[in-house]
């Protein structure tokens, strides 16, 4: 299921790369990407290669954790975007069983990976004062 998943999400990508800055205007535009930020998306799409955007979903959806899950003596930070708390159920509930000690953290007014791209002064100070 997780390859299905990784191959839906590598194909949007790629319609995007395709697309170029038309298209990827309308799938970021859940967030306030200016112009420039989106000719960026595009200019680094276009210059990455299919197989390193395929790695990238590979990888990422089909990580395998350890079972049974080892005890850990660190905090976890868990940060999402106040539009994914549905899309990550799933994935909080499973923190909170297996990593109690995880600090949520959820940022309004911000779509997926939208934190660093449109507020790195943000995501600095919260790096920082982790």
């Amino acid at each position: 299921m997780t390859r299905f998943i990784a191959l839906r999400d590598y194909l949007m990508v790629m319609i995007g790369r395709i697309g170029g800055v038309k298209l990827l205007s309308r799938v970021f535009s859940t967030d306030e990407y200016s112009e420039e930020d989106i000719k960026y998306a595009a200019e680094v799409l276009r210059h990455s290669s299919r197989k390193t955007l395929w790695r990238s979903f590979d990888s990422c959806n089909n990580y395998k954790v350890p079972f049974p899950i080892p005890v850990l003596s660190t905090k976890i930070h868990y940060w999402y975007a106040e539009t994914e708390e549905k899309a990550c159920s799933w994935d909080i509930r499973y923190m909170k069983k297996y990593f109690p000690q995880t600090d949520f953290r959820i940022l309004p007014k911000l779509g997926h990976g939208g934190l660093v791209l449109l507020k790195p002064e943000f995501f600095k100070e919260m790096v920082v004062g982790m």
